[in-house]
């Protein structure tokens, strides 16, 4: 975030996304075709309610999550958006609870709290 903070000095959010899909789908053509999985990728894209879910989760996930995060980071403070940012395993807990009937270890409670904590260092 920090980095990311230092890059958006006079750039758009937007294309600063831009820029990180088209860099992420090089990287990730190069590691397809360096273990040579090519065959899934398009067994995979056949499969169109898995590619329905991937383009939805891809589009409000890493789209629109980084856009609004970078968003953010322009206009305030790093260490206020990193806490933000980091609540989200917070916010998880419940759903795993109420939703998926899960039961949550203390462990995962207290990595959920020190997730927030480190990010919150950024205050200091």
């Amino acid at each position: 975030m920090v980095f990311s903070k230092i890059g958006l000095e006079s750039y758009d959010p937007l294309a600063a996304t831009q820029i990180r899909v088209v860099v992420a789908m090089v990287a990730f053509m190069i590691l397809i075709s360096i273990r040579g999985k090519w065959g899934e990728v398009k067994k995979g894209v056949k499969n169109k309610k898995a590619l329905k879910w991937l383009v939805i989760g891809s589009f409000f996930g890493p789209f629109m999550g980084v856009t609004s995060m970078l968003i953010a980071l322009k206009n305030a403070s790093t260490g206020i958006v990193s806490t933000l940012s980091s609540t989200s395993p917070i916010l998880i807990i419940p759903f795993c609870i109420l939703i998926f009937k899960e039961r949550v270890k203390p462990i995962e409670v207290l990595g959920a709290v020190i997730s927030v904590g480190g990010a919150s260092l950024f205050f200091i």
